[in-house]
């Protein structure tokens, strides 16, 4: 063999016998491991919806522009409702939306209704709300649309300027009926 093919082969024996070490290195697999988990993760949360709207079961939709403000849920009384701000929408927009979304997933017994000069407690709200219903299996929807005062009473927070307020509510019901 030539010098220079026997320090090439040595080197290449030198190369193989460091690569075996570093791989039976129990702090090389850890850092791996711990680097595709956090790829994993980036890439999972990348494509996984923001805030609360992606625990909403995949039958309810939720408009684009809406930010969640809040959350509830009532264990006892199998009922959780969703709070949203819908930038730049109306109550037309929002009635239509879930008319359509609902219908498409599934929902029967859709309703609507429009209120205005709202008083709860003894307190009037400027602004106008729509009460939206439907039922699906043993769920019932019950989605309201608020701007102006009633919206920020209905978020409990400021109603953003030209935003409308939304809540979805879901509660299990033993006897569904359309009404």
């Amino acid at each position: 063999m030539k010098p220079a093919a026997v320090a090439s082969s040595h080197r290449a024996a030198q190369a193989l016998a460091l690569a075996r070490r570093v791989i039976r290195s129990p702090w090389l697999i850890a850092a791996l491991l711990a680097l595709v988990g956090v790829g994993a993760f980036s890439v999972g949360r990348a494509s996984a919806p923001t805030g609360f709207e992606g625990q909403l079961p995949p039958h309810v939709g939720v408009p684009a522009h809406a930010t969640l403000v809040r959350r509830e849920a009532y264990l006892q009384e199998s009922a959780e409702n969703w709070y949203y701000a819908v930038a730049g929408s109306s109550h037309a927009a929002l009635t239509a939306f879930y008319r359509v979304q609902l219908s498409q997933d599934g929902w029967t017994c859709f309703r609507s209704q429009v209120s205005t000069d709202i008083t709860r407690d003894g307190k009037a709200f400027s602004g106008s709300s729509v009460y939206m219903t439907a039922l699906r299996g043993n769920t019932r929807a019950q989605i309201s649309t608020a701007d102006q005062g009633y919206g920020a009473f209905l978020l409990q927070d400021d109603l953003p300027e030209n935003s409308i307020a939304l809540k979805i509510s879901l509660e299990a019901t033993t006897a569904p009926v359309c009404v």
